[in-house]
């Protein structure tokens, strides 16, 4: 008997894992534009701060 053939059908497909990752995602695409308008570690800094923004961005990176 082959090792392959003793191992469980792993078949079935994780949604909520799906959902994990848009979520995550969709952060990633509000997050990388942000950072342009707070002061901090980015290579592009605007004139512009926003503080309303800052604090968004703080909670996003704990």
């Amino acid at each position: 008997m082959s090792p392959l053939a003793a191992q469980p059908s792993t078949s079935t497909r994780r949604y909520d894992l799906n959902w994990l990752r848009l979520l995550a995602f969709g952060l990633l695409i509000f997050c990388r534009p942000g950072m342009v308008f707070v002061g901090g570690g980015s290579h592009l800094m605007s004139r512009l701060n926003s503080p309303a923004l800052e604090l968004r961005m703080e909670s996003l990176n704990q």
